[in-house]
């Protein structure tokens, strides 16, 4: 289970952050981070692959420690439209598969 949720840290973050986050309201970069930081640790405890706060914080470090250092998101509309939902429905199968990949829509989406 602990090697699941290791390889599935490291793709997740080697496709999705190319730099170093709120569900109501404009959509900001800020606030698109923190969506996805919210959808990964809910995944990961839906899946039994870590706490919530542990896939949280592997995200966050990702991006320098805080959304706020998220810039720009590479594509808004695809974000919230394509890579959010396809992130929210994984199957807790799909995420622990060896052949595990990020949808398109979610590649290199956050910019610092």
């Amino acid at each position: 289970m602990m090697r699941a949720w290791v390889l599935f840290g490291v793709l997740f973050l080697v496709a999705i952050m190319v730099s170093g986050c709120g569900e109501d309201g404009p959509r900001t970069p800020e606030g698109a981070c923190l969506d996805l930081v919210n959808a990964f640790g809910g995944l990961c405890v839906r899946c039994e692959i870590g706490t919530a706060e542990e896939c949280r914080s592997l995200l966050l470090d990702a991006v320098g420690g805080d959304c706020a250092n998220v810039i720009e998101i590479r594509d808004m509309d695809e974000f919230y439209e394509e890579c959010l939902p396809w992130f929210n429905f994984l199957s807790c199968e799909e995420v622990q598969s060896d052949g595990f990949t990020l949808d398109p829509s979610c590649q290199g989406q956050l910019l610092g």
